[in-house]
């Protein structure tokens, strides 16, 4: 993990120019700007974004930061820009394609620990305008094991509160699933806020994170037992329900010239969290986790990405707060068995991605849309351990396969994997792993 800290730190500069846009000389100033296409969105949220003013110049370099900002807020099909020269300067024109601000449409999940998960959900993208993401889902798991797992969530973000530039995020979910991994019934709600606020000091944010997580008893199921000779205990309280509070605190450094499909940059986030302890609740425990991610530019729009997530959990919780691997959020191509859990972790993935077209716009039935394509080449290694008494598991798979990049989920991936298991005896087995998101983003929320 360290060797890949040194290597995504050294590399970190790559992300503060855009190797797509070239210095330009001196120019004559922009006279006039002009926005249109906005039908939803209200006008100060673009302004927001734009470096470019009247009697100022014009940078190409700018534009770029321009276009993958307003891009990076995921309500815009297309975002173009027309550069009318006279004898006086330069107008500016920024058009806009807007993607739905409404959407109603099947909701479709992938976790490494349920599988696939289907129902309804409701989407607004852009709530009064104000860039305000609300979605509203009811699933149900469709596959391996149909209807064993229903969840309810409601999520909700933006990038600023107000005038300030405080980002935030709110998810409330319920479950009520019969967990496989863990092997109980699983009856549980979560509340998670997350807040970001840019310290003045270049791309560094502060990071404030809190949640409350609580599960009822399983009545039939008080071990956990995963075949391996261990047991872990399922539930801490005397109560009939486990609570679990979480107050964090860490900070950001994201150069990524977008939050989707990034080219280049760097995002690096320490944190600690403590659960339980202090705050009350049933678990007493630290989590220290480290998430680093490098995009590099290398042969036009391809791009190397190399990521690591650690995370070090010392103290007590119960089985229900392990960590599982296996699976497209972890290792591709790795079956997601009982056997494979524990309280620590390191994941890392080296992917080459080798990009045929990003964000073509489409329109279909009037509502703008877009479209991208990519292939994949890349290699998971995770390393795994319970404590000092059990060395780290090593798990490694090779996988490729297309990546379609969609609206509103980044991107949907489709991965055939070549993986070694270690179970008496070991064997080679291949393997198809479906997900949605970006890997090294769902590899932080894969259990529920």
């Amino acid at each position: 993990m360290h060797l890949i800290l040194l290597m995504i730190l050294s590399l970190a500069q790559l992300g503060l120019t855009d190797p797509r846009c070239p210095a330009e000389s001196a120019a004559l100033p922009v006279t006039a700007i002009r926005i249109e296409g906005l039908e939803s969105t209200r006008p100060h949220i673009v302004r927001r974004y734009l470096q470019h003013h009247v009697d100022g110049p014009f940078k190409c370099q700018w534009w770029r930061e321009e276009k993958a900002a307003l891009e990076s807020l995921d309500i815009f099909a297309s975002v173009d820009l027309v550069v009318t020269p006279s004898a006086k300067g330069r107008r500016l024109t920024y058009r806009f394609a807007e993607l739905p601000q409404f959407l109603a449409f099947p909701a479709i999940k992938a976790t490494d620990q349920l599988g696939w998960a289907g129902g309804a959900g409701i989407s607004v993208l852009n709530l009064a305008g104000e860039d305000i993401r609300l979605d509203f889902y009811i699933r149900t798991t469709l596959s391996p094991d149909p209807f064993s797992a229903t969840e309810y969530m409601l999520y909700t973000h933006s990038p600023q509160m107000g005038d300030l530039p405080l980002e935030w995020e709110l998810t409330v979910a319920h479950t009520d699933s019969n967990n496989p991994l863990v092997e109980f019934a699983e009856r549980s709600f979560m509340a998670d806020v997350v807040l970001r606020y840019p310290l003045g000091w270049g791309e560094l944010e502060g990071l404030l994170v809190g949640s409350i997580f609580t599960v009822a008893h399983d009545p039939n199921q008080t071990l956990f037992a995963p075949g391996d000779g261990n047991t872990v205990p399922l539930f801490l309280s005397d109560t009939d329900r486990d609570w679990v509070p979480r107050l964090g605190i860490g900070l950001v450094y994201d150069t990524r010239e977008t939050l989707y499909n990034p080219h280049f940059g760097t995002y690096a986030e320490v944190s600690v969290a403590m659960y339980g302890g202090a705050l009350g609740g049933a678990t007493e425990y630290w989590e220290w986790l480290a998430d680093l991610r490098a995009y590099l530019p290398i042969w036009g729009p391809d791009v190397l990405l190399i990521s690591s997530l650690g995370r070090y959990r010392p103290g007590r919780f119960g089985a229900y707060d392990l960590l599982h691997i296996g699976g497209a959020n972890t290792v591709r191509g790795h079956p997601t068995l009982p056997q494979y859990y524990g309280r620590h972790e390191v994941l890392n993935t080296l992917e080459y991605r080798r990009e045929f077209f990003e964000r073509a716009p489409f329109s279909v039935l009037g509502s703008n849309l877009y479209l991208g394509f990519q292939w994949v080449l890349g290699m998971d290694a995770a390393f795994q351990w319970r404590d000092d008494e059990h060395p780290p598991a090593f798990l490694s798979s090779l996988y490729t396969g297309p990546h379609i990049l969609l609206p509103g989920l980044d991107r949907l991936r489709l991965e055939f994997a070549l993986t070694q298991v270690h179970d008496a005896p070991a064997h080679w087995t291949y393997g198809v792993s479906l997900g949605l998101f970006e890997k090294a983003h769902m590899q932080r929320f894969r259990v529920r």
